[in-house]
């Protein structure tokens, strides 16, 4: 074997005595490639120490961030030294005098030298600077809205930087632009009348005029403004601040505006309001908005990111479709309705964060998001922690067109507690998914026929798993059973061509009070118990 592999733990050792019932091994000698032979004697053997998680040390995001950014990715435990060991931040263990970990390349005198203090400190700076570049970002802006915002978070920073001098100078100049931009908007009114006298009297020129002129104003002034951005090629734009609603079709097709400013009193935004404004690259919905109407976003091919609040509660049919350069959706708690094809042809889509009420209100996956994905190459689907259950046949693709899935992660500290039937059946670009510690139960046909899910471990909790919840897995190797599982339908490992072994953490007699599944297994898979094969 190779450092830092595990071995021995595979190798049943039968014990002659059936009546035995303890024993203990001893290792006599182990002999090395070099031809030399270590030999055991009276040698203590000892249990290695089991390392603090590095996250019950680092409390802070930013803290933990920056630990992982100096160490890598895999930096989940305290470093710990023992003996002439040490055990490194990935858990991988290293010989005394080694600079560095031979498997993660962390770096000892880094880890062993490290100040948690220090770290945290470095965190709050962290934070401090993102919070001073928004500041000052919204500052720039010049809107008197962003502005006030701007000192606002500024007042939350303690003498960072030039803190203190900045806001002094914001203060100042808040008066100032609050007053421009109250002598622009009467300006632009009186403007509006102006225009309205020439209109009245210069009937002969009318035609011409009602183009340019009136048809603009009077749909501006009836909450449409598609004709008054179009005319005069407007590419920011600010809705009035009196607007409760964005009505339907109200910027349809205003394909030169790449901004625009929604107040916070609107609640609601109206179908096609945005239809085919392909040149708009960011909006920000205010948390008022409760709904978002049917095919609202449609064809914003310039879309790259937008940020559902959770003050919505419904998104409407094809309300995002054909917005191929967004790259990841977030779904809050709020929504308790989504219209077909909502992110239908969103060939950008690369992770979809699904919330409670969200997942638990969603009846089809591929309805909603048919034709999404990277390139085709996929989805990352992020299940967040308060999913209680995954419904019967969510992900179960139905065409040709459905998203594929590539992974699926539930997030820290969830409480789903099961996976339901036909859940992911079908998910043929599936190859990885890892059931958290809450999960109880298995469904029927739940990974039926993921042909690219090579492995899986079932965690403890789980008692139950449906018949065919893993049949036609054709690159499944391998599965741990925990002796917690007293019910397995009928087959469920049936057509796991590859499959070679199942470790079952129970006893052979165990293992046979819930044998359901053995006349489907595979000739060449072996069932390994505690205390022999099966």
């Amino acid at each position: 074997v190779t450092r830092g592999v595990e071995f021995g733990s595979k190798n049943p050792i039968k014990i002659p005595d059936s009546n035995a019932r303890s024993f203990s091994a001893k290792v006599i000698e182990v002999g090395f490639n070099d031809n030399s032979v270590w030999e055991g004697k009276d040698d203590i053997w000892e249990t290695l120490p089991k390392q603090t998680p590095i996250n019950a040390i680092i409390t802070s995001d930013n803290a933990l961030s920056l630990y992982r950014t100096r160490f890598g990715n895999e930096a989940l435990y305290e470093m710990h030294e023992y003996n002439d060991l040490w055990l490194c931040t990935c858990g991988a263990l290293n010989h005394a005098g080694e600079e560095k970990c031979f498997k993660c390349g962390a770096p000892f005198k880094g880890l062993k030298e490290l100040s948690i203090e220090e770290l945290e400190n470095e965190g709050v700076l962290a934070e401090k600077e993102k919070q001073y570049s928004k500041a000052c970002e919204l500052y720039n802006t010049g809107t008197s809205d962003n502005v006030s915002k701007a000192i606002s978070i500024l007042e939350k920073i303690d003498n960072y930087k030039d803190s203190e001098e900045l806001l002094a100078k914001w203060r100042e100049s808040i008066t100032e632009i609050i007053e421009n931009e109250k002598k622009a908007k009467d300006a632009k009114k009186k403007k509006a009348t102006i225009i309205s006298s020439i209109i009245a009297s210069a009937t002969v020129v009318l035609g011409l005029l009602g183009y340019f002129i009136i048809y603009p104003l009077i749909s501006y002034w009836g909450g449409n403004y598609s004709a008054y951005i179009n005319i005069y090629n407007v590419e920011e734009f600010d809705v009035p601040d009196g607007v409760t609603s964005i009505g339907n079709y109200a910027f349809q097709d205003c394909s030169r505006l790449t901004s625009i400013v929604i107040p916070d009193n609107v609640t609601s935004i109206g179908s096609s309001a945005f239809e085919n404004c392909t040149s708009l690259t960011s909006i920000v919905i205010p948390d008022s908005v409760t709904s978002i109407g049917s095919e609202a976003f449609r064809n914003c091919t310039s879309l790259t990111s937008v940020v559902i609040p959770d003050s919505v509660t419904s998104i409407g049919s094809s309300a995002f479709e054909d917005c191929t350069s967004l790259t990841s959706v977030v779904i809050p708690d709020s929504v308790v309705s989504i219209g077909s094809s909502a992110f239908r042809k969103c060939t950008s889509l690369e992770e979809i964060y699904f919330n409670a009420v969200a997942m638990n209100n969603l009846s089809s996956y591929d309805y909603v998001f048919s034709s999404a994905g990277k390139n085709g190459n996929g989805i990352k689907v992020v299940i967040g922690k308060n999913v209680t259950k995954i419904p019967a046949y969510l992900f179960c693709p139905s065409s040709s067109s459905s998203p594929k899935i590539t992974s699926v992660e539930f997030e820290e500290g969830s409480v789903c507690e099961s996976i339901g039937s036909g859940a992911f059946s079908g998910c043929t670009s599936l190859t990885s998914i890892v059931i958290p510690d809450s999960v109880t139960s298995i469904g029927s046909y739940a990974f039926s026929g993921c042909t690219s899910l090579t492995s899986i471990v079932i965690p403890d909790s789980v008692t139950s798993i449906g018949s065919s919840a893993f049949e036609d897995c054709t690159s499944l190797t391998s599965i741990v059973i925990p002796d917690s599982v007293t019910s397995i339908g009928y087959y469920a490992f049936s057509g796991c061509t590859s499959l070679k072994s199942i470790r079952y953490n129970g006893t052979k007699a165990m293992w046979k009070s819930i044998e359901k599944i053995s006349w489907s297994l595979p000739s060449s898979c072996t069932v390994y118990c505690t205390d022999g094969t099966y």
